[in-house]
């Protein structure tokens, strides 16, 4: 096997471990603040929740992969969905630009140039900052009265 292989499987391990244990350490640390009684769980709420976060996860790796074919990059949507995966992993990492640079990194492995995954996801920030605002607004006719906002 090349040097560059192992290396590869060396930091693609050490990544793995990296997110487990930060997402473990968490865990542990804050277990004595968690109040769950699973004797009350509802199942189906459970299941449609699951079914919702599905297609959120998918729909956003998609709509990535479309910005990314709109900035006329080369890039078919099953990969698009796999590195925008594998990026989100990043995100439990202490440091928030571990994702941009997984990202970039894979997406430069995929022949995506740098400066267009970056544009990508400016876009894609942008994106959601603007439909959670959106979202926000058309909700607040249906909040009870806030406190202090009279």
């Amino acid at each position: 096997m090349k040097s560059s292989k192992i290396f590869k499987i060396i930091i693609q391990a050490i990544f793995v471990i990296l997110v487990f244990g930060f997402l473990g350490g968490s865990l542990v640390s804050n277990w004595n603040r968690l109040d769950i009684d699973f004797s009350n769980i509802n199942y189906g709420f459970m299941a449609l929740s699951l079914l919702f976060f599905s297609l959120a996860w998918i729909g956003l790796s998609l709509s990535w992969g479309y910005i990314i074919k709109k900035l006329e990059q080369s890039l078919d949507y099953r990969s698009a969905i796999k590195l925008w995966t594998w990026s989100q992993s990043a995100r439990y990492i202490p440091g928030s630009v571990w994702q941009v640079v997984g990202r970039v990194y894979m997406g430069e492995k995929k022949g995506l140039g740098k400066g267009k995954t970056l544009a990508s996801i400016a876009i894609e920030t942008s994106n959601l900052i603007i439909s959670s605002l959106i979202v926000f607004a058309l909700s607040l006719p249906f909040w009870p009265t806030l406190e202090g906002f009279k």
